[in-house]
């Protein structure tokens, strides 16, 4: 499978999972997943909108890492905290985008 499809597979099944995710114990799973197996893919991965937009579902649960991981999420939570509606929403057009790639 060529890098590129890799990643818009790991996207792809980031938003099917992200749009069933009711609960945030399934939004803390969906971000830990993020976090660990992104490095693991490639480092081109859309990582700052992946968790943007699990920001956007429920800001509580990148809050909740920035507690236990001062360093990995400060940078993401003061990003976020500052940003518009309308950019996470362009945030999740750039995914499908990516997600695109796997069909």
């Amino acid at each position: 499978m060529h890098p590129d499809q890799h990643i818009a597979y790991f996207v792809d099944q980031f938003l099917y999972q992200l749009d069933r995710a009711d609960d945030p114990a399934e939004l803390c799973q969906l971000r830990d997943r993020v976090f660990e197996q992104g490095a693991l893919i490639d480092t081109r991965i859309p990582y700052i909108e992946m968790m943007g937009t699990i920001w956007h579902k429920h800001p509580a649960t990148i809050q909740k890492a920035l507690e236990e991981e001062p360093v990995c999420y400060g940078l993401l939570v003061d990003m976020f905290e500052h940003i518009s509606s309308n950019q996470f929403v362009y945030m999740r057009w750039r995914l499908q985008e990516w997600a695109r790639l796997s069909a």
